[in-house]
Order: C-alpha cells, then structure tokens, then sequence
C-alpha cells in the first residue's frame, strides 16, 4: 500500500503483457515481475565536494542497490 491520495489509500500497480504461442495441450506458466533501482548519493561540504581535485577529499559517494520482485 502507498501513501494516501486525499485520505485514501493507493495501491501501486505493475502490469506485463506477453504474446505467448502454444500448441493444443502445452502448459506455460507466466511468474512475477521484477524492479531493479539503484541510487547513487554524494554527501560533503557545500562548494568545497564539488572542486575538481580537493573535493574528491571532501566528498563521500555512495551507491544502493534494490531489487523488488513481485
């Protein structure tokens, strides 16, 4: 369940559509679906992380990986 939408609920929806070709009397299972994110942030001192070479110093970068299947 998401946030609320004037005092509502939502719900988050993804959807897949497939063109599957199957003879009489064949099986295919369709399963999930699957999300893959990444964020990247850099945190340091303002002005200062982003000088060419010093900021390199000043700065840290760091790197979230998700995956969310369904």
């Amino acid at each position: 369940m998401g946030p609320l939408f004037q005092n509502l609920p939502t719900f988050n929806s993804r959807t897949v559509t497939s063109v599957i070709r199957l003879k009489d009397g064949e099986t295919n299972i369709l399963a999930g679906l699957i999300n893959d994110s990444e964020r990247h942030s850099l945190t340091g001192l303002p002005g200062l992380a982003s000088l060419p070479i010093v900021g390199r110093l000043l700065r840290t970068t760091t790197t979230k990986a998700r995956r969310r299947t369904s």
